[in-house]
């Protein structure tokens, strides 16, 4: 468990970073300990903020992010926009549709492992 002084420095840490780096390339970067965990991820919708072109590329390195760097964790994601959803490229497990407003979203569950899934 970390102490109050790590997770501050950590906190600021986290907060220069984000000014500098891009969402995605931060989740890139992000070390993720080994074993069992939860991973919760709420990109751009596509419907304020991004160019629907660029957020694909996004939602892509999210789903290589969950494969890469979450293998033993549950990975949801929240979004409100299907066609951006299915760039991801995993199999959601579970989908959870319901309504943020007027915007109805999908929280996506993702069982994350190494390799091929044996039947």
């Amino acid at each position: 468990m970390m102490e109050w002084w790590q997770c501050k420095r950590m906190w600021e840490y986290m907060k220069q970073r984000s000014r500098e780096t891009p969402a995605v390339q931060r989740a890139s970067y992000t070390e993720v300990p080994e074993g069992k965990g939860i991973v919760v991820i709420n990109p751009e919708y596509g419907l304020r903020l991004g160019k629907l072109e660029s957020l694909e590329k996004e939602y892509k390195r999210i789903g290589d992010f969950f494969k890469k760097k979450c293998a033993g964790y549950t990975g949801y994601l929240l979004t409100g926009n299907k066609q951006l959803a299915a760039k991801v490229g995993l199999k959601a497990s579970r989908r959870m549709v319901f309504y943020n407003g007027n915007i109805e979203c999908r929280l996506l569950k993702y069982e994350l492992y190494k390799g091929t899934r044996q039947p």
